[in-house]
């Protein structure tokens, strides 16, 4: 018999994720704010944990009613064969665009215990992300893991919540020194009929033994905790668990840091608020945050409901009427009589980026934030960076720019002495600008101060200079 998946039923589940994501919304916001809940913070990552596992159930049916059409596909027509293909991948995109909206805010959670800890969310980011929970015994032992283990002086940390936090699948957090001190893995095992046997792998630096020594589950829930007998697990795991904890002892090493820059000030806050205030009334807002930099909202949907923006057959060229008088913004960010003239057009999503964090912590107005979130608000960058070639000329740096089929290449330098400090990932900084909102006179402070250190000499001859970027609050 094959799965019987409706629009009704897809609806009902992104509705009912909703309500869960907004609870949790409310419990971050009030967090921002100072005034937590302190039960509903506690909870914050169960609540979450359930609405991302249903969800994954259901993308998990939807797979498998794809599977079951096109193993049936000579018993149905063409017409109606793609047809439902086309339903079925709809609804798996808006079951996935509905978690990513909740793991963004997993990663606004998980990020503020994470932030005193720069290099080891570098570590998690040399992983690939895993964009699926597991459904079977294994997710359903870490998400009741997660609702009901306490350790004391700790905080865990659920990765499954988090696109950030790979290496392993929970971190422990001591909250006296709001360090991170160890990784785990969690294994689950049936237990009987109604139980589940969870072990925890931990992998730590010596000073946090201690820390684990009183856990502390809820007495009423069927849930056991017990030392690992890794000798009663089956040699796949035994292997998977050895390479495993080999990424986690090497991400929890600190890292040497030579120095440090201090940037205060680097975002457009002003500016973003100018554009809050014109969304919350208007179906679109057009704001410039400096020379060559617009930023672009648009409220395209009218549905209430997160199913109901998600599954909208609202055509598309609905979003490209709200970008009408855009063009004359954009002509506003051309330097006239200049060859180097180029817009970079793209979306901007609540997604995290190595070393920034999630736009949630940034001082933007909240109603914005939450349209954003939720897909209610599309923003969008256009960002033209020939004004930053001109002030990095000023500054005495040279620019090459090269064109070819793949985009633009820059070789961008400056004279130090007798020596030539040339700043590699160009490109990178044009993200700053584009996508993290930075000041331009920020991004051109940063790469001046290497061309600095290789005047004074704290830079020597054929030395590569590796920068590491770090926001905190």
């Amino acid at each position: 018999m094959g799965i019987s998946i409706s629009s009704k039923l897809i609806r009902l589940k992104i509705d009912k994720a909703e309500a869960a994501f907004l609870s949790c919304w409310d419990t971050l916001i009030k967090w921002k704010q100072r005034a937590p809940d302190a039960t509903k913070f506690l909870n914050f990552q169960s609540d979450l944990a359930d609405a991302l596992f249903m969800l994954e159930e259901t993308y998990q049916q939807l797979i498998q009613a794809r599977d079951q059409l096109i193993a049936s596909k000579n018993k149905v027509t063409q017409k109606y064969f793609d047809k439902r293909i086309r339903t079925l991948k709809s609804y798996q995109e808006a079951i996935r665009t509905s978690m990513d909206i909740g793991r963004s805010m997993g990663d606004a959670f998980a990020w503020f215990f994470y932030m005193k800890s720069p290099s080891l969310i570098e570590e998690h980011f040399k992983h690939p992300a895993v964009r699926h929970l597991s459904t079977g015994i294994g997710g359903r032992g870490e998400l009741e893991f997660v609702r009901n283990v306490r350790l004391k002086g700790c905080l865990i940390l659920y990765h499954g919540i988090t696109t950030f936090l790979r290496i392993g699948d929970i971190s422990i957090l001591d909250v006296k020194t709001h360090r991170i001190v160890a990784l785990g893995e969690l294994k689950s095992q049936k237990s009987g009929d109604r139980a589940i046997a969870i072990t925890m792998h931990l992998i730590g630096n010596k000073n946090c033994v201690s820390l684990f020594e009183s856990p502390s589950p809820r007495q009423e829930e069927a849930i056991s905790l017990s030392p690992s007998h890794t000798s009663a697990l089956q040699d796949k795991i035994n292997k998977q668990l050895k390479k495993q904890a080999k990424a986690m002892s090497d991400a929890i090493k600190e890292p040497k840091i030579d120095s440090e820059l201090k940037i205060d000030q680097s975002m457009h806050i002003k500016e973003i608020d100018d554009l809050a205030a014109t969304i919350s009334r208007k179906r679109q807002a057009f704001q410039r945050l400096h020379d060559g930099l617009l930023l672009v909202a648009v409220r395209p949907y009218r549905s209430r409901s997160l199913s109901g923006r998600f599954l909208s057959k609202t055509p598309s060229n609905r979003i490209i009427q709200r970008l009408q008088g855009v063009e004359a913004y954009a002509v506003q960010l051309c330097e006239q009589n200049s060859s180097e003239n180029s817009l970079r057009i793209s979306s901007i999503e609540p997604t995290i980026s190595l070393g920034f964090m999630p736009l949630f912590w940034c001082p933007i107005d909240s109603m914005l934030l939450r349209s954003f979130y939720f897909h209610e608000t599309i923003l969008m960058s256009i960002y033209n960076p020939v004004h930053l070639f001109a002030k990095l000329r000023n500054a005495g740096f040279q620019i090459e720019i090269t064109r070819d089929d793949r985009g633009e290449k820059y070789r961008v330098s400056k004279r130090a002495g007798a020596f030539v400090a040339q700043i590699e990932n160009f490109e990178f900084f044009l993200w700053l600008i584009q996508y993290q909102f930075f000041r331009e006179e920020k991004v051109i402070e940063m790469i001046q101060s290497i061309a600095t250190s290789a005047e004074k000499g704290d830079i020597t001859a054929n030395t590569k200079v590796q920068m590491h970027i770090a926001r905190f609050l």
